[in-house]
């Protein structure tokens, strides 16, 4: 006897996102809106052991007073011109309508290059939506989104040209010793 599924009936055994905690959160939030969209960036002059970091952040208001912060990387101008493009979509929509607002972009951004400004702004977008959620819910994000699946994470360091507490010196056998007195046991290391 041959079965089909459906989408549908797939998608009903797929296991939420949106997990039955985050949803009881986003009904008890209540009717919220987005009142501003904001980016900040790091000034370009700043330096942190002599390199400039390259963050974006985007913050989104509501009329409930919570803030909520996004961030990507790394910060283009191509990112402004984007969030420019994005944020008339955003004013006015409730935050913890998370994956409606989340498809509602996708499908705005969806024709161009994927990768690009558009789908980094989507994820501070979303990033800045789950961090509403949790401070309307008085809860971790990691809370809505499932609780914890580890009870330890193990730390690593990437060598990417940035200093590791000051040192310059990115002499690979020098950082694992390093790293290795302070109990970090893990490096990802690219050129």
């Amino acid at each position: 006897m041959k079965h089909s599924i459906g989408r549908r009936d797939l998608l009903k055994t797929a296991v939420p996102f949106f997990t039955p905690l985050a949803q009881k959160a986003a009904r008890a939030a209540g009717p919220m809106k987005i009142t501003k969209v904001e980016m900040v960036r790091v000034r370009k002059e700043l330096r942190i052991h002599d390199v400039s970091p390259n963050w974006t952040w985007i913050l989104l208001h509501t009329d409930q007073g919570i803030t909520g912060i996004g961030e990507s990387y790394p910060t283009q101008d191509s990112h402004y011109g984007a969030m420019k493009e994005l944020a008339p979509m955003l004013i006015g929509k409730d935050p913890t309508n998370i994956e409606r607002l989340w498809q509602d972009i996708f499908y705005r951004i969806s024709y161009q290059p994927w990768g690009g400004a558009e789908f980094r702004m989507l994820t501070a977008i979303n990033i800045a939506q789950w961090d509403i959620l949790g401070k309307a819910a008085g809860l971790p994000v990691y809370k809505l989104l499932g609780g914890k699946a580890q009870e330890k994470l193990r730390v690593y360091n990437t060598m990417n040209g940035w200093p590791i507490y000051g040192m310059r010196d990115h002499d690979p056998e020098k950082v694992v010793e390093f790293l290795l007195k302070r109990g970090i046991k893990g490096v990802k290391i690219y050129p």
